[in-house]
């Protein structure tokens, strides 16, 4: 540690530390107004706004003392204790229940530094503090017990720099992630759900248009444009109008009556399991066979074994793996990238997809369910990602004390097949949006792995701002290693 660091406790440094609002929520939630942030919204250096809930502005002024303000650092008491993010400045008004809120002295600490320090350096620290013993948790009492040692306010802004500059360049790559996504369910739901392209061309033919007229009102279903911009098309960029045109052409004039309801001409209902192969890990043999045959590792090795848990880490940290003799045997629950995996116990019918970008064998872990299809990988991943998909699995699950599904059931669920055509050009369209997405989360990874590497060498002053900003390239590829 260098001679001019200084060692303080945390609470020299803070003009208040104080917990969220702790008590009962069941009445206060509403569709809208004031963000309220629980532990599953706090992750390491940002928020995370799925399941964001919200309350009233008059029950937000009740709760004073949880009120967030932009530059907060919010630290999870329990579940994963000590995970922090500074509260960004677009927040304007914020709440929280069950987190510790920590409002820094900022001539004398940045939010940013206290953030990643709790979220590296300090991890023992705040584990040799947790109290509890049921659940361990991490209180107002043992955040005031921390100490953390800092160097001069202009050398913290230096480190955050650094360490934000990789941040935020991680949280756009996400963001263009989450678009590429969404285009990607857009397409899925105006074509297999709503079935515009055909409601379209039907209309315009009622209206008593032409088969062009309601050719054109397809094109503009498909495309999102107005008339007058697809004559601009047509004149500036014909190959793609002719694409868009030739897209439009191959869905139906017409709607049938079949057991799901009203679909278009020509297209099928087939049960799940005339469409893909289904599988898990006890599809490889008997429980007996299985603790006998496999051997998993928390230490690196030559396969992951993907368990659903692994999706909401991004695959970033506390991976199980097994070895080849184990994959061998595993063969009925191997992974290649883009398979369909739900959840069948536990957090059922969630949807994730087999990851491509990981480059290592893969093998499936328990409690999944796994989808293949070579040919409409794409397709069944977003079938049971939309609204309808969830339906359908809601519609298999049993249990109380414990939810579940199983393999039978979800082969047997009945589900809509378009014409081989329309289906070819989704897979086409949506594989060019899964392999940029691949790529950004490919580079992703390899900002966290360099960002991981870096803070505590920079937390604790063993590399300096001035090598690392000289030396990127070489950080980068020792991170890697």
């Amino acid at each position: 540690m260098p001679a001019n660091w200084l060692e303080y406790s945390l609470v020299d440094l803070c003009s208040e530390i104080t917990v969220g609002h702790v008590g009962s929520m069941t009445n206060e939630y509403r569709d809208s107004g004031i963000p309220f942030f629980r532990s599953k919204n706090i992750r390491e250096y940002r928020i995370d706004w799925d399941d964001v809930k919200y309350i009233s502005e008059s029950f937000h002024e009740r709760l004073k003392k949880s009120m967030l303000r932009p530059g907060d650092v919010a630290v999870v008491r329990t579940g994963k204790p000590g995970t922090a993010c500074v509260i960004p400045d677009y927040i304007d008004e914020a709440n929280c229940s069950d987190l510790v809120i920590m409002r820094v002295n900022p001539q004398r600490l940045s939010a940013y530094f206290l953030s990643y320090y709790l979220n590296s350096v300090a991890n023992h620290q705040i584990n040799s503090q947790l109290v509890g013993a049921v659940q361990q948790h991490f209180n107002v009492g043992a955040a005031k017990k921390l100490s953390i040692t800092i160097p001069d306010r202009n050398e913290q802004e230096r480190i955050v720099k650094v360490v934000k500059d990789l941040d935020d360049k991680i949280q756009l790559n996400h963001k263009i992630n989450q678009t590429l996504e969404q285009m990607a369910q857009a397409i899925f739901k105006s074509w297999f759900v709503d079935f515009e392209p055909v409601k379209a061309k039907i209309a315009a033919l009622e209206a008593g248009g032409s088969e062009e007229d309601a050719l054109l009102a397809a094109m503009q279903a498909i495309s999102g444009k107005g008339e007058a911009e697809l004559t601009r098309l047509q004149a500036e960029q014909p190959e793609q109008y002719a694409e868009l045109r030739a897209t439009a052409e191959l869905f139906p004039w017409a709607m049938q009556d079949s057991e799901l309801g009203e679909i278009p001409e020509g297209w099928e209902v087939q049960s799940v399991g005339d469409i893909c192969r289904s599988t898990d890990y006890v599809a490889n043999g008997s429980f007996k066979a299985l603790k006998e045959n496999v051997r998993l590792y928390d230490e690196k090795n030559e396969v992951i074994y993907v368990r659903t848990t692994d999706f909401n880490k991004g695959f970033a940290s506390d991976l199980k793996y097994t070895d080849m003799a184990s994959y061998e045997f595993l063969s009925k629950s191997k992974l290649f990238g883009r398979e369909t995996i739900i959840s069948n116990v536990g957090d059922v019918g969630t949807v994730f997809r087999a990851p491509t970008w990981l480059r290592q064998n893969m093998t499936l872990g328990s409690n999944a369910v796994a989808l293949i299809s070579g040919d409409y990988d794409g397709y069944l991943f977003w079938l049971f990602r939309s609204d309808h998909g969830q339906n359908l699995i809601q519609s298999i699950v049993t249990g109380s004390a414990q939810l579940k599904f199983n393999k039978t059931n979800l082969r047997a669920l009945r589900v809509i097949m378009p014409s081989k055509s329309v289906l070819d050009l989704f897979e086409r369209k949506e594989r060019i949006f899964h392999e940029k997405y691949n790529a950004i989360k490919r580079e992703n990874l390899s900002l966290e792995h360099l960002r991981d590497y870096l803070l505590p060498k920079l937390l604790s002053g063993e590399a300096s701002v001035i090598a690392v900003d000289h030396h990127p390239a070489d950080e980068a590829e020792t991170a890697d290693v």
